[in-house]
């Protein structure tokens, strides 16, 4: 008699185990990354980055929402966990985002900002005078995203002259007029800059986004605030090669106010 009651107590205490666990199941759903510098991690919220995919990438979403937001999702042959807010449907497809009834983790997320696309991620993108000149140092390859494991688009050698479009961390986004990608900040030197202390001021009509391009065209990377505080490391007719935070990228001249010190 006591060995069934034992039985029947292990099994009631499975059964309450179980019920605590969350329950996804849908069909795996296909995504794309909306944003640039996307971190995959090995688990949601605060895990271990292991990979970063630019706007464009195709997802497989596998599960979630977990804490909030975030979805395991598989890129190739990589599994891993993506802030929702950079997922969307592909292009033509009439799929949603999978919804589930998980048990949200009590954990903190903060919610990233996304910008939009208005060019090519790595053909030729426009450049004018006003664009920031550099240097390579050294021969480097050029990738087609911000991951040091992704395709190879061209390599280039030691003294080459790039145009410099944005940069985010030490990964910086150049152009050759016949290429554009990515290559470590370590390889590259300015040409043409002088760093300045700078304030966004109200214009009216005026542009405060902070593009890739020196032309108001590529990736739109933030919108400023304004009486936002930036640096201007160069300064052209029309445009101006700024750092926002950690990203640099051009802006409208005329909605800056250089600080005469």
């Amino acid at each position: 008699m006591k060995k069934t009651m034992r039985v029947i107590s292990m099994l009631v205490l499975v059964a309450m185990l179980a019920a605590m666990l969350p329950v996804v199941s849908f069909a795996e759903t296909q995504m794309e990354v909306t944003g640039d510098f996307v971190r995959l991690r090995d688990w949601y919220s605060h895990g271990t980055e292991i990979g970063q995919y630019n706007r464009g990438t195709k997802v497989t979403v596998l599960g979630g929402p977990y804490n909030g937001q975030w979805y395991k999702v598989r890129i190739g042959t990589r599994e891993g966990y993506m802030w929702g807010e950079y997922l969307r449907p592909v292009s033509g497809s009439t799929a949603t985002k999978p919804t589930s009834t998980t048990t949200k983790p009590t954990a903190a997320t903060t919610k990233p900002t996304t910008g939009t696309t208005t060019g090519s991620l790595n053909g030729p993108v426009r450049r004018n005078n006003d664009t920031v000149r550099a240097m390579i140092t050294r021969q480097v390859n050029v990738r087609s995203t911000a991951s040091s494991g992704s395709k190879v688009v061209g390599t280039l050698k030691t003294r080459t002259t790039v145009s410099v479009l944005s940069r985010q961390g030490n990964t910086m986004y150049i152009t050759t007029g016949k290429m554009s990608g990515y290559v470590g900040a370590d390889y590259v030197t300015l040409t043409n800059t002088r760093a300045r202390a700078a304030t966004v001021k109200r214009v009216a009509n005026g542009n405060y986004k902070l593009y890739t391009g020196s032309t108001g065209t590529g990736r739109t990377l933030a919108t400023m605030k304004v009486g936002a505080k930036v640096t201007v490391f160069h300064t052209g007719s029309t445009w101006s090669y700024v750092k926002v935070g950690n990203t640099y990228g051009y802006v409208a001249r005329n909605v800056l106010s250089i600080d005469k010190a």
